[in-house]
């Protein structure tokens, strides 16, 4: 008897052992809550501003964690500063959006503005934010590129270029050249009708050119209050089809549409 009991104590004693070892094996370590932020983007360009202007951007965020997001700090690096960060503690899923400030300076050309933001997401610690632009000084072109798309052969489109004076001591536009001869180009002064610049009309005569791609370009000739002459070309490009009986003709197309700025200081 005491052995049959010694061998059930046993029996008993093993199978409390392993359903020990099961509950432990499922058993999942707590997870502390991690906060995450996420930028709906973190490059904002302004496009083209003057100089010593201020431009401002909105940055959107969301905490995409489990845990609340704290931002801690917000640290402008270059002609910035916060204007305004709705709320600092984003819950769970919860959204904000952070207002920077730019004072654009003297320096022209492309420029960059950084801000950095300090979060407690321990996976990112620390963003960096830009706002990117053109600062001008003194004109401003526009389209940057002059796309006529397909034109049958024979035919002739034209497509306006614009020139913006920015300063009211910017260059003069004394002259466009043309790199072929279909290219044809016509200009007038608008300075006298409050519009600070000149309206260019620039034309294609297929009848002129061979069939296919072309790629050419109109050179600018602006002068300084200085006595400096300045050139800026500005690209042209199409496609001249061939002609069948019958066939409409299409109107041409405009296809740059963003405008660039000349440096015409040197810097």
């Amino acid at each position: 008897m005491t052995q049959l009991f010694s061998i059930r104590c046993s029996v008993l004693w093993f199978f409390l052992l392993i359903g020990s070892g099961s509950a432990a094996a499922f058993e999942q370590p707590a997870v502390a809550g991690r906060p995450e932020i996420r930028f709906s983007t973190t490059q904002q360009d302004f496009g083209i501003a003057a100089r010593n202007a201020s431009v401002l951007a909105t940055f959107r965020f969301e905490n995409t964690g489990n845990a609340d997001l704290l931002v801690e700090e917000i640290v402008p690096v270059c002609g910035c500063r916060v204007v305004s960060v709705e709320p600092r503690r984003v819950h769970l899923g919860g959204k904000g959006f952070l207002r920077i400030s730019v004072q654009t300076g003297d320096r022209l050309g492309y420029r960059t503005y950084p801000t950095r933001v300090h979060t407690n997401a321990p996976d990112n610690p620390e963003l960096e934010l830009r706002v990117v632009g053109t600062v001008a000084g003194a004109i401003r072109i526009s389209p940057k590129l002059i796309d006529f798309g397909d034109l049958p052969r024979g035919t002739r489109a034209r497509e306006p270029l614009r020139i913006l004076r920015l300063e009211p001591t910017g260059p003069r536009l004394d002259g466009i050249d043309s790199s072929a001869k279909f290219l044809s180009v016509g200009f007038r002064d608008l300075v006298g009708q409050g519009y600070p610049g000149w309206e260019t009309t620039v034309a294609v005569d297929g009848g002129d050119a061979p069939v296919g791609r072309f790629a050419e370009v109109l050179t600018l000739h602006l002068a300084e209050a200085s006595g400096k002459t300045r050139k800026l070309d500005v690209p042209v490009v199409g496609t001249l089809v061939p002609t069948t009986e019958g066939s409409a003709v299409p109107g041409s197309t405009l296809g740059g549409t963003m405008a660039f700025v000349a440096n015409l200081d040197g810097n």
